[in-house]
């Protein structure tokens, strides 16, 4: 009977131990601070690994750009209210530390091989990627932990509008069956209902306009001009960030009025066909971007050429601000630019009129010089 009590002793005292070991490692999941009763999140995120979505939204005519971004993430204290200190998943929130969180890799888009037909929203072809390093949480158990996101904008890409909005990371940490586990990474919007949120929306040219177009003018000029069949050469290049590609509308001018479209690719020359009265039109630059146009030399047909950096429909190259040359240079913008380039005759060229009349004025020579000997030999007789 004695060793029966003695058992029982035991036996109670096992279970109390337990009981009491089970709660100094286990996080009280009890409620949410409202009284009502929480589960804990599912384990099973050993590793940690979490991503941050990040959404470009991409104006029309214009292509998805070579970038990438990365998200800073710091520790943040929990919001305290009438002296109660936030709680989430049932746990009160504690701030996180530096280091806990590690960077894997940032969020990236390659570059678009078509330019957009309306506003869309690209989603990244790599999200950034995070895990959470258990080994800083051994002194520190399980617990729910708060962290700061935001976007890193120390190095923008020209053209880009940056989701400048603040979200938090929490971060459970549970007693799992061989050690600490991740059970939950939640990123949620700054709002009052922490609504959850997996992403970050930046812009290019569509709801903010931060890219703009160049439109590069023909104009034939002069009695002698050919408005019809002379056709002139734009050597145009655009040099931008890496892989950077610009989309094109041009219309060669003269009898031709179609509208036709290609593309060019950063840094390097593609050539264009016009007429008077034609266009090549690019889109997409940023206020860094040089654009340079060299025309074909045509003074052999007896053009002179003008170029105007600010062209306003009607001018001429006698327009105020007109320039004679037939280049424009690594030129930037920072609104919608039209420039022009004109080609004047005024006179046919000498080299011309010498080919036209020569043979006739050697007939002329021919016929004086016959009526002369004619007219000695008579003389003579």
């Amino acid at each position: 009977m004695k060793l029966n009590k003695t058992m029982g002793r035991v036996a109670t005292t096992l279970v109390a131990t337990a009981m009491l070991a089970s709660v100094a490692v286990v996080p009280a999941f009890a409620t949410d601070g409202e009284g009502d009763q929480k589960t804990p999140p599912p384990s099973g995120l050993q590793d940690g690994t979490f991503e941050i979505a990040k959404n470009l939204k991409v104006g029309e005519k214009v292509f998805t750009p070579k970038v990438s971004f990365h998200f800073n993430i710091q520790p943040e204290n929990p919001t305290v209210t009438d002296d109660v200190t936030e709680v989430r998943n049932g746990v009160t929130v504690e701030a996180g530390q530096v280091g806990d969180i590690v960077w894997d890799n940032d969020a990236s888009f390659n570059a678009g091989t078509a330019a957009m037909t309306q506003d869309t929203v690209v989603k990244a072809d790599q999200n950034a990627a995070y895990h959470v390093d258990l080994s800083k949480f051994t002194l520190r158990g399980p617990g729910v932990y708060k962290y700061k996101v935001t976007e890193d904008t120390s190095n923008p890409y020209n053209g880009i509008t940056y989701d400048n909005s603040i979200k938090y990371l929490y971060v459970t940490i549970i007693q799992g069956d061989s050690g600490l586990e991740v059970a939950s990474t939640e990123l949620v919007n700054n709002d009052a209902e922490h609504t959850k949120t997996n992403d970050f929306n930046n812009d290019y040219d569509a709801d903010t306009e931060t890219l703009h177009d160049v439109t590069i003018h023909k104009f034939v000029e002069g009695q002698f001009g050919d408005k019809f069949n002379d056709s002139f050469t734009f050597n145009v290049k655009v040099e931008g960030e890496e892989e950077e590609t610009y989309y094109v509308e041009y219309v060669e001018g003269g009898n031709e009025t179609t509208m036709k479209t290609d593309s060019l690719q950063t840094g390097v020359e593609k050539n264009f066909t016009v007429r008077n009265g034609g266009y090549v039109k690019i889109y997409g630059l940023d206020s860094d971007d040089k654009y340079t146009v060299t025309e074909t030399d045509y003074a052999d047909k007896g053009y002179v050429a003008y170029t105007d950096t600010d062209y306003n429909a009607g001018d001429t190259h006698e327009t105020n601000g007109s320039t004679k040359g037939d280049k424009i240079d690594k030129a930037t913008i920072s609104a919608d630019t039209d420039v022009a380039i004109y080609n004047v005759k005024t006179s046919t060229p000498a080299t011309g009129i010498v080919m036209d009349i020569a043979p006739y004025a050697l007939l002329v020579v021919v016929a004086a010089a016959g009526c002369f000997v004619f007219m000695r030999k008579r003389r003579e007789d």
